[in-house]
C-alpha cells in the first residue's frame, strides 16, 4: 500500500470503497480517465470553493490543481500528493515533485495523500479503495486544520464518494 510509504504518519484521514463488476484493467482506466463534470454536486462544491469545475478530466485535470502523482502500479494502485495551507482560501498549494514529497517539512504547510486501490476479488469484481491522509507539519498548522476539517470533512467524503461514483460509471461505459 503506497500510503504507508509516503505518509505512514498522518493527523487527519478519511476512507471510501465501491463495488465495480469489472477487471482491474478496466478500472485502473476508469481512474484515468474520470471527468469531474460527470457530477453536479462535484461541480458545485468546487465552485463554492472557488475551483475549477468544468474541466477536470482525468490525471491531467488533478495535476492542474497542484496534485502530483507520486507513484502507480499499473491495474492496481495509483497515489496523488498535494502540499498546502487548505484553510485559506487560495489553499497556497506549492509545487512539488515525487521526489521532494517526503521531504518537504516546512512547518506553516500540511501534506496531503490520496490514493486508489484496485483490490481483486475475482476476474470480474473490484474493490475500489480512496483514503485520503493529511499530516500538519507543525502544531499551530495541526490546530489551524483542524477547524478547517470540521467543516469540509462532509464535503470531502461527499465529493470522493462521488469520484467513486463516476470512475464505477466511467468504467460500465468503457466495457460495454
Amino acid at each position: 500500500m503506497l500510503q504507508d510509504k509516503f505518509l505512514p504518519q498522518y493527523q487527519f484521514s478519511e476512507k471510501h470503497s465501491i463495488e465495480i463488476n469489472a477487471n482491474a484493467e478496466q478500472v485502473y482506466h476508469g481512474i484515468l480517465q474520470m471527468n469531474f463534470s460527470d457530477s453536479w454536486i462535484i461541480g458545485l462544491l468546487f465552485r463554492l470553493r472557488g475551483l475549477p469545475s468544468g474541466s477536470i478530466r482525468g490525471i491531467e485535470g488533478l495535476k492542474e490543481m497542484g496534485f502530483t502523482v507520486l507513484e502507480e502500479k499499473l491495474n492496481k494502485e495509483i497515489m496523488f500528493g498535494l502540499v498546502g495551507q487548505f484553510w485559506k482560501a487560495n489553499g497556497n498549494i506549492q509545487v512539488i515533485s515525487p521526489q521532494t514529497f517526503s521531504e518537504f517539512n516546512q512547518s506553516d504547510f500540511a501534506k496531503t495523500t490520496w490514493n486508489f486501490e484496485i483490490i481483486q476479488h475475482d476476474d470480474k469484481r473490484i474493490r475500489l479503495e480512496t483514503e485520503t491522509r493529511i499530516l500538519c507539519l507543525s502544531e499551530s498548522v495541526r490546530k489551524r486544520f483542524s477547524r478547517y476539517w470540521f467543516f469540509i470533512r462532509p464535503f470531502s467524503g461527499l465529493i470522493r464518494m462521488e469520484i467513486l461514483r463516476i470512475i464505477k460509471k466511467g468504467t460500465k461505459k468503457n466495457s460495454v
